[in-house]
């Protein structure tokens, strides 16, 4: 369970979250530079990241786009 004391945890996740929106920031610059086609952000939904710790390994997830801080917290690379 994520207690506020914890912070390696909570900087992991912060991370998780930082790193959803600058995806999409590089996502967004692609399409105005004509190398990328398609965009749907996923901004306003980083805090997905948060439910990371309370998955076992062995819960399976049907994620979509708005998913990617929860996907990079679970480990995706």
């Amino acid at each position: 369970m994520l207690m506020t004391s914890d912070i390696p945890t909570m900087l992991r996740l912060h991370r998780a979250m930082f790193l959803a929106r600058e995806v999409d920031r590089v996502e967004q610059a692609l399409i105005k530079q004509g190398l990328a086609h398609f965009h749907v952000s996923g901004a306003g939904h980083e805090s997905t990241a948060l439910i990371a710790d309370y998955l076992g390994k062995q819960d399976w997830l049907h994620l979509h786009y708005r998913d990617k801080a929860l996907m990079l917290a679970r480990g995706m690379p």
